[in-house]
C-alpha cells in the first residue's frame, strides 16, 4: 500500500517488479494519493481499502519501518489453524535502536508488556478487559475477515484521524473475538535509527509524533466532532455483538473507554508531569528537541529509562534485521531514491543469506 510521492514509486514499482522476478514472490502493490489530512485519517482509510484487498485466510499490517519474523508469523499462523475460537494472536514487537554509544540495541516495545491474552467467550467482558489489560492492536495477525470488518467499521462511520481511529482498531478487535497474547516471541522489529539521529527527534520518522494528540483536539476546535463519529462506530460495534445482551448500560460502556483516550501510561506524579509535557504544546516540543544525554538521567530518574527493556540475549533472526539496518545506514543518510536492487548490498551470516 504505497502513498509516497510519485518519484518514490517508480522506484517502488520497479523493486516489487525484481521481487516478483527475482523470487516469484505473490506481491500485490498498491497505490494511494500521499497522505496530506492534518489528522492522518487517510493514513487509516489507505490501510482499510488495502485489507479489503487480501485474498488469504490471515492478514497483518506492517509498516515501512517494521521487518516482520517470519518464524514468529509461522507460529501464530498455527495457533490461530490449532484454536478455530480466536481471531488474532499477539507477540512481543522491539525496537532498534542506534542512540547507544556502544552501537545498535534491541529494546522491547514497552507498551507491548501489559498485553494480555482476552480469551473469555463473553464479549462485554472481553471489551472492559480490553481497555485495562492491552496494548494497541493495530499491528496483529487477524483472520482476514475479522480484519476487514474492523476496518469496515470505521469507513461506515468516516473516521477521519489517527487517534480515535488507532483506538477503535483496537477495541474491535478484541469484542469481536477472543485474541492471544504472548511473551515468547518477537514478532515485529521496528527500526527506529533514523527518529533520533541527530540527537534530537525527527518528527518525519513517526506517525505517531507526526499528528496533534487528542489532547489538543479540543483547542483546535475538531474533538466534538471526532469524538461523536467515535462514540457512535464503537455503539454499533457494541449493538451488534451484544445483540443478545442487555445494552441498558451501553452509554456507560462506551464512557468506559475513555480511558484509553486520555491514556497517560503511568499513574501518580510521573502520570500527572508526564500528561502535563505531553498537552502542553511549547513543553512538549521543548522536550522533544533535547538531546537524550540530557534526557536520559531524567527517565532513569521518572522510571522510563530504556535501558532496563534492552534486549540482551538478542535472537538470530533479529541479529540479522540488525546487520541488514547496519549495513544499510549510509542510504538513510541522504534522501535517494535508489533502489537497494541497485547497490552490491549482500549481508552472509551463519543463520541466512540476504541479497
Amino acid at each position: 500500500a504505497d502513498s509516497s510521492p510519485e518519484e518514490k514509486k517508480v522506484v517502488n514499482r520497479d523493486t516489487v517488479a525484481k521481487v516478483r522476478a527475482r523470487f516469484g514472490a505473490n506481491v500485490r502493490y498498491l497505490e494511494y494519493e500521499p497522505e496530506t489530512e492534518k489528522y492522518g485519517g487517510d493514513i487509516y482509510r489507505k490501510w482499510g481499502d488495502a485489507v479489503q484487498h487480501v485474498e488469504t485466510e490471515y492478514s497483518q499490517i506492517c509498516t515501512d519501518k517494521e521487518f516482520m519474523l517470519p518464524f514468529t508469523l509461522c507460529q501464530e499462523i498455527a495457533y490461530l489453524e490449532q484454536n478455530l475460537d480466536y481471531v488474532s494472536v499477539e507477540s512481543l514487537r522491539c525496537w532498534v535502536d542506534n542512540t547507544n554509544k556502544n552501537g545498535l540495541v534491541c529494546l522491547l516495545a514497552r507498551d507491548f508488556q501489559k498485553s494480555s491474552s482476552i480469551n473469555t467467550i463473553n464479549p462485554k467482558e472481553r471489551y472492559i478487559q480490553a481497555l485495562t489489560e492491552t496494548s494497541t492492536a493495530i499491528l496483529i495477525l487477524y483472520r482476514t475477515k475479522i480484519h476487514k470488518k474492523i476496518y469496515q467499521y470505521l469507513e461506515n462511520y468516516n473516521i477521519q484521524d489517527i487517534r480515535f481511529g488507532e483506538t477503535l482498531v483496537s477495541i474491535i478487535g478484541y469484542i469481536l473475538g477472543k485474541s492471544h497474547h504472548t511473551n515468547e516471541t518477537i514478532s515485529l522489529c521496528r527500526d527506529v535509527t533514523n527518529l533520533n539521529r541527530s540527537g534530537r527527534i525527527d518528527t518525519k520518522e513517526s506517525t505517531a509524533l507526526r499528528y496533534p494528540p487528542i489532547s489538543e483536539y479540543k483547542t483546535l476546535g475538531v474533538l466534538n466532532q471526532f469524538y461523536i463519529a467515535y462514540k457512535n462506530c464503537l455503539k454499533d460495534v457494541l449493538t451488534d455483538i451484544l445483540i443478545d445482551d442487555d445494552l441498558s448500560d451501553i452509554d456507560e460502556l462506551i464512557l468506559k473507554s475513555d480511558c484509553l483516550i486520555n491514556n497517560t501510561s503511568e499513574n501518580g506524579v510521573i502520570s500527572i508531569l508526564y500528561h502535563y509535557v505531553m498537552t502542553h504544546k511549547s513543553i512538549k516540543k521543548i522536550w522533544m528537541q533535547t538531546p537524550r544525554l540530557i534526557k536520559q538521567p531524567i527517565r532513569i530518574l521518572t522510571g522510563y529509562d530504556d535501558s532496563r527493556w534492552q534486549i540482551n540475549n538478542v535472537p538470530n533472526d533479529v541479529i540479522l534485521i540488525e546487520k541488514i539496518i547496519e549495513m544499510t545506514m549510509p542510504f538513510h543518510l541522504v534522501d535517494t531514491d535508489n533502489s537497494l536492487f541497485n547497490t552490491n548490498l549482500k549481508v552472509n551470516l551463519n543463520y541466512g543469506i540476504i541479497f
